[in-house]
């Protein structure tokens, strides 16, 4: 084929169970003639995504000392072009050695440190949300909510930093709501707010223009995941999308929730990476893997207008087994720094 010269390298750290995610990537490379491996790190060699990729690397735990030295070595052996964090705890870690790791020639997409602080810490995520004129559940810290009318219970208290809904619990009372003060670290408490959950998976180009934005509501949730969902559509979601992207400076994927609430959609967090259901938003036309690969090596792409996708699709997920044997065990956990 015609890119058959064309050569990329792309790492994904904290692979995890992410294999449909890593299964279009490697589709979009054999799809476009283009020459390159998929690299994955994790700290589990029985971790799903590393029976796929092309080369699964064991490192440290993301806090290790050792973690960024690590990760600037396996861009330095294998010429990695492009990294993307595919967890939380990743993120900030790679934010601030920034500069290290795109000295060794790759680039990180990731934005701005300054704006992974803002999404990392759901407090200073509503006060963007209402900076920008967004509907966003009302927000207290806990020294704030003692005060709290009692018609204002049930409320929603979580961890201010934390990720996959770990430690998010509804509280129906002022007392309740003091015990799970007492045992959630860090803790925010927001307005409690029904309705249909909606993940957009927001894809910036590696220069920060917004190219396609899908919305996918939540189904079914596992250990914070969806594992079944659909496309829909709403005009404010996608416009508040591009006004919150834009205000970010985002490149690379992000993931923006929001609760749709008698058609008026409440904004609760950005994840700036790809959402564990994006082989949906895939799937129903934002081809990612496929734009990324080609702006990177300068290839002309054709992207569909913002709001052109498939809606009213369907997700639903089961889980693949893998089988190894010491043998294969062995080889994954051999390949460490």
């Amino acid at each position: 084929m015609q890119n058959q010269n064309k050569k990329i390298n792309i790492l994904f750290t904290s692979v995890g169970r992410r294999v449909e995610l890593i299964q279009e990537w490697k589709t979009a490379l054999g799809n476009n003639g283009v020459n390159g491996n998929i690299f994955g790190t994790d700290i589990d060699p029985l971790a799903s995504a590393m029976q796929i990729i092309d080369k699964g690397i064991i490192v440290s735990r993301t806090e290790s000392p050792e973690y960024i030295s690590q990760i600037i070595q396996i861009c330095k052996s294998n010429k990695i072009d492009l990294i993307f964090p595919l967890i939380d705890p990743d993120i900030p870690v790679l934010a601030r050695n920034k500069n290290k790791i795109e000295n060794t020639g790759a680039k990180l997409v990731l934005i701005d440190k300054k704006f992974v602080d803002l999404a990392q810490d759901k407090w200073n995520t509503y006060k963007l949300f209402n900076s920008l004129g967004l509907n966003t559940p009302r927000s207290w810290l806990p020294s704030d909510s003692m005060g709290l009318d009692k018609n204002t219970y049930p409320v929603f208290i979580k961890p201010r930093t934390g990720s996959a809904s770990i430690g998010a619990q509804k509280a129906i009372s002022k007392q309740h709501l003091e015990k799970l003060i007492e045992n959630t670290e860090y803790p925010i408490i927001q307005e409690f707010i029904e309705g249909d959950e909606i993940t957009c998976d927001v894809i910036c180009g590696l220069g920060g223009n917004v190219l396609s934005i899908i919305q996918r509501q939540r189904i079914e949730v596992r250990s914070g995941e969806v594992s079944k969902g659909k496309t829909v559509f709403n005009q404010e979601v996608m416009d508040s999308c591009i006004k919150i992207a834009g205000s970010m400076g985002a490149i690379g994927p992000i993931t923006i929730q929001c609760i749709i609430k008698k058609n008026t959609p409440y904004f609760i967090e950005i994840n700036p990476r790809y959402g564990g259901g994006a082989p949906l938003g895939i799937a129903a036309g934002a081809t990612s893997p496929e734009w990324y690969i080609k702006e990177f090596l300068g290839l002309k792409c054709d992207v569909p207008g913002l709001g052109e996708y498939k809606r009213n699709l369907y997700m639903t997920r089961a889980d693949q087994t893998f089988f190894l044997n010491e043998e294969d065990l062995l080889r994954i956990k051999n390949n460490n720094i």
